[in-house]
């Protein structure tokens, strides 16, 4: 099997900096069939999948956030979830192997969307 034949997979984790929250998704290419990698409609998907399917170990620090906003009405739920969760630590593995990489998608800001669909 040539290395044009080979499939790749890619996996995505997004952890809390403050809260016992996490989330984790991939996705597997084929070099021959996407030369240039993979886009990222997949880490849209993907992560919102693995949010849903995780919602559970966020829904504490929600909570939280919701109780922030109801106390303090000036104060976004987005600055609330950031009081809660803090930044995300992003971590990319391709083949299970960490590495840099770098879509031109912003994906705590992502994470933020979701978790503001959520207060």
């Amino acid at each position: 099997m040539s290395l044009k034949d080979k499939e790749i997979e890619i996996g995505v984790c997004l952890s809390s900096e403050k809260e016992s929250a996490s989330l984790g998704f991939g996705k597997y290419y084929s070099i021959k069939e996407h030369p240039d990698g993979p886009g990222t409609d997949w880490i849209i998907e993907g992560m919102g999948d693995a949010f849903n399917e995780n919602y559970y170990e966020f829904e504490p620090g929600i909570e939280r956030a919701r109780k922030l906003v109801c106390m303090n009405p000036q104060m976004s739920s987005r600055d609330a979830l950031f009081e809660v969760f803090g930044n995300f630590t992003i971590c990319y593995e391709v083949d299970g192997i960490e590495k840099n990489w770098n879509y031109d998608i912003n994906l705590e800001d992502l994470m933020y969307s979701f978790l503001e669909d959520s207060v």
